[in-house]
């Protein structure tokens, strides 16, 4: 049996996790999937250390690789739309990866 070499399994097996429509770069699109099908990709997304889910359904916690906010500087979100996987939604479209939920005080 012949395998593919390695400079062609990895294209083809990202084409096979992610739709056309979910890729860095133009491709036809796919009448099976639409962008809200995509998974939410986790590189690149700012991440919530010492978090608590709020009253109001937002997240406070402490910033980590932000574009503009220093790390270690406390935010809150807009009201978390979804929360799948260690990532949130708000409803203004801001997208979170989520690190480490603050610990319950007893």
């Amino acid at each position: 049996m012949h395998l593919p070499s390695r400079a062609l399994f990895l294209p083809a097996l990202l084409l096979l996790l992610f739709s056309p429509s979910c890729l860095p770069f133009h491709v036809s699109p796919s009448p099976r999937l639409s962008p809200r099908h995509c998974p939410i990709p986790l590189y690149n997304l700012p991440v919530i250390q010492n978090w608590e889910m709020t009253p109001s359904k937002t997240i406070k916690g402490t910033a980590k690789s932000f574009p503009d906010i220093p790390n270690g500087e406390r935010v809150e979100t807009s009201p978390v739309k979804t929360m799948a996987r260690g990532t949130v939604e708000t409803v203004t479209g801001s997208k979170y990866k989520l690190g480490r939920e603050k610990k319950k005080e007893k």
